[in-house]
């Protein structure tokens, strides 16, 4: 205190002694600092290691970042990979915003796997790795090839190629090893054989559609990050997948007051809760066996004959 009678509370906040954005709250002979999230400390001085709760699916190796709160501002990134698979998101007219939420760490994803948590597993069924009319079936983290009649399949261990030894593949993209050859799957906003190309999403917006409103102009970013000027101001939170409610493998992608799951291949419902009978279900509506066996259904996309 101070004050001829003692009558005026000193502001111990006034030298602003919090840090990191915290906020500072003025107690009788002294503070308190309301930390924001990320940080610990008297202080909030302390970087939270947020690999220490191994938040990297499938291996992945979790490198911890400086937390940096979002400001308030009037340009806010959005995600394409989220409004490409829910374009209802950010459509005209729609009450629902599109917000991307600073990460606080980076996951660097084993062959196979990719996404922030490395946990979304790559399909490598797209570039089409079996030969001779071959059936791929996508796995966790590879694939296998159901062979026609009078073939069989060319083991891993016998294919010797090396091609993604090197990581090859640019910006995050995922490498899959082919007999003689490899191919790379591309975060989304990259593209080119290595994904070496950086796409302008602004330019280039899914759906020909303008990616911003209202007159807001579009600046593109890094991969599939852009931001919109003159969006509303304040911080946003969205913790809707905190409770991991996507089952079986599923990835989560929080909305506002909402989330949606993306499901493994085998697997269907709004948490991925049904397990699909690929027997009864198989791909090109053909049998997955042959010579008469009969397919067993097992665990997602697995089957035996």
């Amino acid at each position: 205190f101070e004050g001829s009678w003692c009558e005026i509370d000193i502001n111990e906040c006034g030298s602003n002694p919090c840090q990191n954005q915290a906020d500072c709250v003025d107690q009788v002979n002294g503070y308190r600092c309301e930390c924001k999230k990320g940080y610990s400390g008297l202080r909030c001085e302390e970087d939270i290691n947020e690999c220490a709760s191994n938040p990297c699916s499938n291996a992945g190796i979790c490198q911890d970042l400086v937390n940096n709160l979002y400001p308030v501002m009037t340009a806010f990134p959005c995600d394409l990979a989220l409004i490409r698979a829910l374009p209802w998101l950010h459509s005209p007219g729609s009450s629902h915003q599109c917000y991307h939420i600073l990460l606080r760490f980076h996951c660097f994803c084993p062959p196979g796997y990719f996404g922030t948590l490395c946990d979304l597993d790559v399909n490598e069924c797209e570039v089409s790795p079996c030969l001779h009319e071959g059936i791929c079936i996508n796995t966790p983290g590879g694939f296998k090839c159901i062979c026609r009649p009078g073939y069989t399949v060319v083991k891993v261990q016998q294919n010797n190629d090396t091609d993604c030894a090197c990581s090859p593949c640019l910006n995050g993209g995922s490498c899959v090893d082919l007999i003689d050859k490899y191919a790379c799957f591309c975060q989304d906003g990259y593209t080119g054989k290595t994904c070496e190309n950086d796409i302008d999403v602004c330019s280039e917006g899914p759906f020909n559609v303008s990616l911003c409103f209202n007159g807001a102009t579009c600046l593109d970013g890094e991969g599939s990050n852009f931001t919109c000027s003159h969006m509303p101001e304040g911080n946003f939170t969205i913790a809707d997948c905190a409770c991991s409610p996507c089952l079986n493998g599923g990835s989560c992608v929080d909305l506002i007051d909402k989330y949606a799951c993306f499901c493994q291949d085998g697997y269907t419902g709004k948490t991925c809760e049904n397990d699909i009978d690929v027997c009864s279900e198989g791909p090109f509506n053909v049998s997955l066996c042959f010579n008469g066996a009969t397919c067993l259904d097992g665990e997602g996309s697995n089957f035996t004959c």
